[in-house]
């Protein structure tokens, strides 16, 4: 869940007379995606949060919020704190941490890529968060649930430290003690825009056996390509599919069967991103090799 120090105030459907929610006093609405709202609440217990109010059914069953509420506290990943699924007719609420700081589709699309040892550090952040949604949630029979997230795209990225997305230091060292959080599972149509803006931003990102039609739910396979395609696209503003993303020539180079790597990154970085975004999900590499090949381009590298 995408929460900016500086969200844009747009109207959604919710009225303002709409003031507690799962136990929270909604203090601000902060962002809207279609039909979805966003509020900056107050938790009784955790202070600060972030209320999501969907219509009923927002979140399929693969990503029921009961479930990954159960899962620990993870410095990379937000936390899931309540949730009212399927309880009436009116809505879904999901409560989750409350994170300041900018999300990294921000950060590119205002200041530009950023430098590869910041890139490096960012993503290896989102593998070792991605590694945890992989390990398990507990359940209440002690028995681990292994999941994948399906939708690791910058707009969920949320990076804190470094001062504001418009100061020079993102392009310049990592050395700023950023870190992320990810969010944004099972909101993956949870956006503002509509139709060929839609497809544009959701695209650079997105697996190409998703838009096969092959894999309608997320798995570990299209989670490593996301890794493979966030560091591309940190480092040079762009996916994996071209300048060029109207859907027939998406899927022309979908169908070519080789990501459109840009020319200027180092060699080891585009060995790393044509390897791990391999178009054949059989042929990637598991999550475990992703962070081991991040950690041995750090030092490389870096």
């Amino acid at each position: 869940m995408a929460v900016y120090t500086s969200a844009s105030r747009r109207r959604f459907r919710y009225a303002d007379r709409v003031e507690e929610r799962a136990g929270c006093r909604l203090v601000e609405r902060i962002d809207a995606g279609g039909e979805i709202a966003f509020f900056r609440g107050q938790h009784p217990d955790y202070g600060d949060v972030c209320v999501v109010i969907g219509p009923p059914h927002t979140w399929p069953p693969w990503a029921d919020p009961g479930l990954f509420s159960r899962m620990p506290p993870h410095p990379n990943v937000v936390r899931t704190i309540a949730s009212e699924v399927g309880c009436d007719d009116r809505s879904d609420v999901v409560v989750l941490e409350w994170v300041e700081g900018q999300s990294l589709r921000h950060i590119v699309e205002h200041s530009g890529p950023l430098a590869l040892d910041a890139a490096l550090s960012l993503v290896e952040q989102v593998a070792a968060a991605l590694l945890r949604f992989q390990q398990g949630i507990p359940l209440a029979s002690g028995e681990l649930l292994p999941c994948s997230h399906g939708n690791v795209h910058p707009r969920w990225i949320l990076v804190t430290g470094g001062g504001q997305a418009s100061e020079p230091p993102y392009r310049t060292s990592a050395k700023l003690h950023l870190s992320i959080k990810l969010g944004g599972w099972g909101l993956g149509a949870l956006k503002p825009e509509a139709g060929d803006k839609r497809w544009r931003d959701q695209v650079p990102i997105m697996a190409p056996e998703v838009l096969r039609g092959e894999q309608p739910e997320p798995n570990v396979a299209g989670d490593v390509f996301a890794i493979a395609a966030v560091l591309h696209y940190t480092l040079t503003g762009r996916g994996l599919y071209g300048a060029d993303l109207a859907p027939e020539a998406v899927l022309r180079r979908v169908r070519r069967g080789e990501p459109s790597i840009e020319a200027t990154l180092p060699s080891e970085v585009a060995r790393f991103i044509v390897e791990f975004a391999d178009f054949d999900p059989k042929r990637r590499p598991s999550l475990p090799q992703v962070t081991d090949a991040l950690s041995g381009l750090s030092r490389s590298l870096t």
